[in-house]
């Protein structure tokens, strides 16, 4: 299987060692973070968090991969998807530069990991959950043609505090939908 995703302005590859200083310049910065489940990086355990994500330790192709989004030879984020508990469904997951907003290239990178999956893994279903407070990662589901299908109030302690939750979602039959009808749409004819 190919783990190399192209788009019109992107590649998107597993992580390499030459990522290192990207990855971790991105992990370091609070507005990254602020929203995620982990401290900005640090000196002392940046090596550390970048081989785990680099080496997928729980992210092996039948668990999950993780992807560095690269723009203009640089690396702009990292994108990943985890296999959950629930039978044929992945969490996905991603962090981006705020340096690239704006120019839709997470938009992109997003779309192209939720093709990349429902076309190369058995999926049934694709989520991801977001920090009620996260409204441009909110913004980010939407525009890669998620749905929002819940949001919980004060349901998670993390950082010290209560935080929403929002949970996005994608069926597969969803996306063969929207596909065949662009197929139709353009000539393609099924």
């Amino acid at each position: 299987m190919n783990h190399i995703l192209t788009t019109e302005r992107l590649e998107i590859r597993l992580l390499q060692d030459c990522d290192f200083n990207d990855i971790v310049e991105i992990h370091r910065i609070p507005e990254v973070t602020r929203y995620m489940l982990h401290e900005p990086w640090t000196a002392a355990d940046a090596e550390i968090r970048f081989q785990a994500m680099k080496r997928n330790d729980k992210m092996i192709p039948e668990k999950g991969l993780c992807f560095g989004v690269v723009f203009q030879e640089r690396v702009i984020g990292d994108v990943s998807f985890w296999f959950t508990e629930m039978q044929q469904t992945v969490e996905i997951g991603y962090a981006f530069h705020p340096e690239y907003s704006g120019r839709g290239l997470a938009s992109e990178a997003v779309s192209a990991l939720i093709h990349h999956i429902f076309d190369n893994y058995p999926i049934h279903r694709l989520q991801a959950n977001v920090d009620g407070r996260n409204r441009k990662s909110m913004a980010l589901c939407k525009r890669a043609g998620m749905r929002q299908e819940a949001y919980f109030i004060s349901d998670f302690w993390y950082k010290g505090k209560w935080s929403d939750s929002a949970v996005f979602g994608l069926l597969r039959e969803e996306v063969l939908e929207k596909k065949e009808s662009e197929d139709l749409r353009q000539g393609n004819g099924v």
